[in-house]
């Protein structure tokens, strides 16, 4: 039983999952609400062979000890949208999230059972907290078990072991990305000296870390709670709401969406209402360049400005949206940057582990 172990790494933000392991790219939002069966959904579904990843990342319906939950875009549709307090971290939502993210890893491979070791981060501050993180390993690791239920109303197994859950700084993942190849190999051995400023942008926070040396300086590396997309996506809200037309009345009079929808039309750059679509732009950019300069002069104020670091790296999920307002031209958008930490932390873990997850493959042969 769990012979077979795997390596995964798990970023479960604010606003999204994400989760690679098995060459698989893993990301839906980080959203959660009781499920029941899914009567008229089900309607014209026909059986069509083996379950993929894809087709079930807008539609999931999972059940784990007896209890049945809508994930993702599902929990979206059915009145769902982030939980983004502080302490979120070890909520039921929490844990739903990740052991989704595990187990959509599994569904392409044959296997039913399989043993994993995680590394994932936590914001800084977070971090900082030792009982919050081993609060953290204490509640994911062990044994798991999650069903899909499919769209045709099939259902799909899945049993895994988390060994161990390795908990690291977010932010250092962006790093970890950039120095080491897929294999953990250095990929840039000019990187692992100097010194180096990350700047991660999530959805509630935004992480500040100073490497040097190759390892963090924890003086000056810090997160900016509540500064990050969340305040972009609130101002833009209250904007369109509150704009009104040449009579006085409001323009937009019933536009209410959650949070989880405010995204989804940030990232479109559009919304529809009244028969037409609308630019996000107008109301979105001033927010996005009130942040950059609120990023840029924390740099300034508190770590004496980007001018001392050798490369300053931007990642995160609001890492794109934000890059063009910030004005240092010294700030580096790091490639795939909403994964950048996820991938970073499976790089530095696998160099780490390889030996032993090559014993574990060399047992199965």
């Amino acid at each position: 039983m769990f012979t077979q172990l795997t390596l995964a790494s798990s970023d479960v933000g604010f606003s999204n999952v994400k989760t690679y392991a098995n060459q698989t790219d893993i990301l839906f939002p980080s959203v959660v609400v009781p499920g029941r069966e899914r009567v008229l959904a089900n309607t014209l579904s026909e059986e069509k062979g083996k379950a993929a990843v894809s087709s079930l990342l807008d539609k999931l319906h999972v059940v784990h000890q007896g209890r049945e939950y809508y994930v993702g875009q599902l929990g979206s549709r059915n009145g769902g949208d982030y939980n983004w307090s502080v302490n979120r971290l070890n909520t039921l939502e929490t844990k739903i999230c990740f052991l989704t993210s595990i187990g959509l890893t599994m569904v392409k491979s044959e296997t039913e059972q399989q043993k994993f070791v995680v590394v994932t981060g936590l914001p800084i501050e977070h971090y900082r907290n030792p009982l919050l993180r081993q609060d953290y390993e204490h509640n994911l690791t062990g044994e798991h078990e999650l069903t899909f239920v499919l769209p045709d109303g099939r259902t799909l197994s899945k049993r895994f072991f988390i060994v161990r859950l390795r908990v690291l700084p977010q932010g250092l993942g962006c790093f970890y990305d950039v120095v080491f190849d897929d294999t953990g190999e250095v990929l840039r051995s000019d990187l692992l000296r100097k010194k180096h400023l990350l700047i991660d942008v999530g959805f509630r926070t935004i992480d500040i870390t100073t490497i040097e040396d190759f390892e963090p300086v924890d003086l000056y590396s810090y997160s900016l709670d509540n500064k990050g997309i969340k305040t972009v996506l609130d101002n833009t809200l209250e904007d369109i709401k509150s704009e009104r037309r040449e009579d006085g009345g409001l323009r937009f009079p019933e536009f209410v969406k959650p949070l989880a929808e405010m995204e989804q039309l940030f990232l479109d750059r559009s919304f529809f209402y009244d028969g037409q679509f609308h630019s996000v732009d107008p109301y979105s950019q001033k927010w996005l360049k009130e942040l950059a300069w609120e990023i840029e002069n924390s740099v300034n104020t508190r770590l004496g400005g980007f001018s001392s670091y050798h490369n300053v790296f931007l990642s995160g999920g609001g890492a794109i949206g934000l890059f063009p307002y910030l004005s240092n031209p010294r700030v580096q958008l790091t490639p795939n940057s909403q994964f950048a930490n996820c991938h970073g932390f499976y790089k530095v873990a696998y160099r780490q582990l390889k030996d032993k997850l090559s014993q574990a493959g060399d047992a199965r042969e």
